[in-house]
């Protein structure tokens, strides 16, 4: 009696949640955040024409609601970023490739400036950060599926879940064969790369997790639990060592951040010291991934050579480096030798492709993310400061997974990063950390 009485009540919990989801997407800004958080499920192809699509429902927002533009200081920073990618078609190695970079950022941009006109309140950011829990535990499931179909049988070709349709077009409109790029039972969920994959689920698990600490009700806490563990459990297949590395600190500093905030995360920190204790005893394949780390292994000596091309292209080029987007780094290890797509480490492949400058307007990007994450941090209000902890862990994360990864490679990665400062600056507005400046000035009602 007791169990039906819970069922009846899980699934008129969930007929109200899909109640309020159609109600949602009768709405432009929420059609908006749909088609952006879309990017992370479609191609790479199709997610820039998703992001372009969200552009007419923003426009439809800013006319009802009477919005205008706005932007923060990562947007300013961001913008100047793209300049340099512009200047540096004049002396890329692949000047073409240079110029189509920055203008795919500039493209992105969209996202960043939806974000920040159309989060007018909390209620909608918390409901974007839901959306992207969603689209990560469908990421997840496709992820599952993948690795079990492999247990059981030759299904490389769908580790990812686009590489039929790939592999269609390539050979429509390119000369070029398409392959993966990597061996061994890894899954890549919708993306193009497992690495790929695991950069989008770090900086996604994090808003997952304050959606859990800061919900009101059992039937929530449930529903954001399920989706956490599932796309947790999804990326775990990609067999991303760069991902090991960064979940565990950010799970810990998340919960440390949070201990005084919520009660989940005093639970959250017992949790995660008898998950990591039962992880070294059971075997499995995922210590497996730590323990056959040696210098004989080509992921790990093609990373050191490709930094060491890396220091060299900074002394030749210290100012403008290279040229804008990876294919001209590229160019630049093949020149040395060294037989690898990217230079696998943020700094390395920033000083490569735009030297000091690119440097220099990243390091203030993660002062503008941190400084405001920490005061939002200090507020006393329990949500907002948990906001500001997401915001935190997120950017460390992201910071520890790209010391051995360069994850902004493709137009998905290079939106999410986007749409993630755009989120923050949104944050940061909503909390009266730092406001938002408008393009134009809205004419006062009569």
């Amino acid at each position: 009696m007791c169990n039906s009485k819970m069922h009846l009540k899980c699934f008129a919990y969930c007929k109200s949640k899909t109640k309020n989801f159609l109600a949602l997407l009768k709405k432009d800004w929420f059609r908006t955040v749909f088609c952006l958080s879309l990017t992370f499920f479609l191609p790479e192809y199709l997610a820039i024409g998703s992001v372009f699509l969200s552009l007419l429902f923003l426009i439809r927002t800013m006319k009802k609601e009477n919005l205008t533009l706005k932007f923060g200081r990562l947007g300013i920073l961001l913008v100047l970023y793209i300049i340099t990618g512009f200047i540096s078609c004049f002396y890329a190695l692949k000047p073409i490739h240079s110029l189509l970079m920055a203008l795919l950022w500039a493209a992105m941009m969209i996202g960043y400036f939806a974000f920040t006109t159309i989060l007018t309140d909390k209620s909608r950011l918390r409901i974007t950060f839901k959306t992207f829990m969603i689209f990560a535990f469908i990421c997840g499931i496709i992820s599952i599926v993948q690795y079990i179909l492999n247990l059981f049988g030759d299904f490389l070709n769908i580790r990812n879940l686009w590489y039929p349709l790939d592999t269609y077009l390539y050979k429509t409109f390119s000369s070029t064969s398409f392959y993966t790029y990597w061996s061994g039972n890894r899954t890549a969920s919708t993306f193009s790369n497992p690495n790929l994959y695991a950069m989008e689920t770090l900086l996604v698990l994090p808003f997952g997790l304050y959606c859990l600490n800061t919900s009101t009700n059992r039937n929530g806490r449930i529903l954001h639990s399920l989706l956490l563990v599932i796309t947790f459990v999804g990326v775990l297949f990609a067999f991303c060592r760069s991902f090991y590395f960064a979940i565990v600190p950010m799970a810990f500093a998340f919960l440390i951040l949070t201990f005084a905030k919520s009660r989940l995360s005093r639970w959250g920190l017992l949790i995660l010291f008898v998950s990591l204790a039962l992880f070294k005893l059971i075997p499995n394949p995922f210590w497996e991934r730590f323990t056959d780390l040696n210098f004989e292994d080509s992921s790990i000596y093609k990373r050191f050579d490709a930094w060491i091309v890396a220091l060299r292209a900074f002394r030749q080029q210290p100012v403008g480096g290279y040229g804008f987007g990876n294919l001209n780094i590229f160019q630049l290890l093949h020149q040395y030798g060294v037989d690898t797509h990217h230079m696998h480490n943020l700094p390395f492949e920033l000083l490569a492709e735009g030297g000091l400058i690119a440097i220099l307007i990243f390091a203030a990007m993660a002062w503008n993310i941190f400084v405001p994450g920490v005061k939002m941090h200090r507020i006393k209000d329990s949500h907002d400061s948990i906001l500001g902890a997401t915001i935190l862990v997120t950017t460390a994360g992201f910071l520890l997974f790209s010391m051995a990864q360069f994850p902004m490679t493709t137009p998905k990665s290079i939106i999410l990063f986007i749409l993630m400062y755009g989120l923050f600056d949104a944050s940061a507005d909503l909390t009266n950390i730092k406001k938002l400046y408008p393009f134009t000035k809205k004419s006062s009602a009569k």
